[in-house]
This record gives structure tokens, C-alpha cells and sequence, in this order.
């Protein structure tokens, strides 16, 4: 049902300047009276100013002091989901008229996106961003535990991760990923093929974002009798890739992300000597923001950015 005048406090609106609640969302983004002023082009009295009008019209301090900048009240965090979206609507009626023009767009996205997507589709995202809609900023943050939390209040535009079952009409799979392994440069492994005991027999670096010193490998190898030496756990793929890149060690991964690494880092790729179940990648999105124009150009351009197949960095010739 459209709410209609009846369904609208029309009272408490009209006690609350919109430029009250553009402010609040600058606070919120800058957790800093300064730094919001600046994004703003006002001055920071007049920023000071504002934030008291707010605290009145609210009823609350939505902002204390913590070392040089300032941290939102649970009220204010509480808010700031609903507010950001209320704007963005506001803004797409008011401002924006005929198709959604991407080199006009000013928005701020922000993803939650685990490990293998920051390294693979994010950079790709934010480098097509550039050319095509560069006043569009991107702030990416883990995909934690409180994911599906940020995407129900808003502080999350986007969740990108591992597809979960059943998937439903907020969530569209991107991509399905192979693995592979990589070593050093010049690792005596690379002298022979590789074979499955050699591969259980040295030691591993794993990625776990939890600390967990398991992964999809394991299971397969216990199928087959074998199991393998944990030497490192590490909650992201390039600290990991690095530690190998400087020792004997051998890391499992999804090629494409191993593909990626192998470009900037002395790393080889090694097939692995078994078959491991690949896994499938997805991006999840609360479901109030499936009608949204520009959140649907923004699922367009991550579904683009999943394609990328070839290196996102070229290798040069050596």
C-alpha cells in the first residue's frame, strides 16, 4: 500500500530541516564535525551549529566524543540505515529526471564482501566505477557476521560471499570457482608432477576467515586416507599468498584469485592432484532495495565486474 498525507506525520516533519538529516548523514560518514563540514562546503561552526539543532530535533546526542573524532549513539546507528535510504529516495525523485545517467551519479556504496571477492570482482568494480561514473565512491568492508544485520539496517548497500542454500529472489549467483594451489618460484615441488601424497605430505597455508585450520581440501583428502600439515592460518588469501611466496609451503585456493596473485607476486601455479568441488559465489541484497534503479545498475555493473576472467593485473614480460 502507498502511504497516503493520513499516514504521514505531518507535524513532526515539518520540525525537522532535510538539511538537518543531509548533515546526519554527512556525521555519520565522517564521525569527524570537521571532516563532515568540509564534504558539506560549510564552515565547522556552522556544522557545530547544525549538530545541536539536531540533538534537539532528536532527542538525543547522536554523536560523543572518542579521541579526535566522535562515535554515533546506538540511536544514531539505529537512525542512520533508514535515513540514508529516505535521502537516496528523496534524491533520486528530486534531482535525477529520465534514465539513470552513471557519468552523473553521485552515490556511495558499501559492500560486504569476503576475501576472494575483494581480490577478484572489487577491484574490477571500482576500476569501471572510474571511467564510467567517477563521482561514485565504494566502501568495502569484511562479510562478517553481522552482514545480513547491516544489509536489514542499511549501513550495507551489497553483501558479496559464498552462496547459501536455498537462495532466494534477494540473491543472485555470480560465479562458480575451480581451485587450484600455488607455491614459490623455484620450489623443488615444481621439479615433478604433482601427485596426491606429495601434495598431503607438505605443508599448507590456508585461508580462514575465522581461524578455522580446515577448508574444502580436507574433506576430499580424508576420503582418500590422507590428511595434511596445517603450517599457517591466515583470515586473508594475500597475507597468506606472501608468507608462501617466501617459503616451502603451498597454498589451496580459488584459481582465478591464485591467477590474480601470481601477476604480482613470485608465485607459480600447481594443478591440484585431486578433484575438489568448486565453490559458488553470490550477492545478497535486502529485498526493499530490489526496485531501486540505481541499486539495479549496481547489480549490473558487479555481475560485469564477476565475469573478469583474465588477470585484473597484466603480468609483464620478463
Amino acid at each position: 500500500m502507498i502511504p497516503g498525507m493520513d499516514d504521514v506525520d505531518v507535524e513532526a516533519l515539518a520540525r525537522v530541516d532535510v538539511n538537518l538529516l543531509v548533515a546526519f548523514e554527512a556525521l555519520v560518514q565522517e564521525k569527524n564535525v570537521t571532516r563532515a563540514a568540509r564534504r558539506l562546503a560549510i564552515s565547522q561552526s556552522a556544522m557545530s551549529h547544525t549538530l545541536a539543532r539536531l540533538r534537539t530535533a532528536l532527542g538525543d546526542e547522536l554523536f560523543v566524543r572518542a579521541g579526535s573524532g566522535m562515535t554515533p549513539t546506538p540511536v544514531a546507528l539505529r537512525i542512520a540505515g533508514p535515513i540514508r535510504e529516505a535521502l537516496a529516495r528523496i534524491s533520486g525523485v528530486l534531482v535525477r529526471s529520465g534514465p539513470l545517467d552513471p557519468a552523473e551519479l553521485r552515490a556511495t556504496f558499501h559492500l560486504r564482501a569476503f576475501d576472494f571477492a575483494q581480490i577478484a570482482i572489487v577491484p574490477r568494480l571500482v576500476a569501471a566505477f572510474a571511467s564510467s561514473a567517477p563521482h561514485v565512491r565504494v566502501i568495502a568492508l569484511a562479510h562478517g557476521r553481522d552482514t545480513a544485520r547491516a544489509l536489514e539496517e542499511g549501513t550495507a548497500d551489497l553483501a558479496i560471499g559464498l552462496l547459501r542454500e536455498p537462495h532466494g529472489p534477494t540473491q543472485r549467483e555470480l560465479s562458480s570457482e575451480p581451485f587450484a594451489s600455488v607455491v614459490r618460484r623455484g620450489h623443488p615441488c615444481l621439479a615433478s608432477p604433482m601427485t596426491l601424497e606429495l601434495f598431503a605430505a607438505l605443508r599448507h597455508a590456508i585461508v580462514s576467515p575465522v581461524g578455522r585450520p580446515s577448508g574444502f581440501v580436507d574433506g576430499v583428502l580424508a576420503e582418500r586416507g590422507l590428511a595434511r600439515a596445517v603450517a599457517y592460518t591466515s583470515p586473508h588469501m594475500y597475507s597468506a599468498a606472501l608468507a608462501v611466496a617466501g617459503s616451502d609451503m603451498i597454498l589451496t585456493g580459488a584459481a582465478r584469485l591464485l591467477a590474480e596473485l601470481v601477476t604480482t607476486l613470485p608465485l607459480a601455479l600447481v594443478p591440484l592432484p585431486v578433484e575438489v568441488p568448486p565453490f559458488h559465489v553470490a550477492m545478497t541484497w535486502h529485498e526493499r532495495r530490489t526496485s531501486d534503479e540505481v541499486h539495479r545498475w549496481l547489480r549490473e555493473r558487479v555481475i560485469e565486474a564477476a565475469r573478469g576472467r583474465e588477470p585484473f593485473v597484466k603480468e609483464e614480460s620478463r
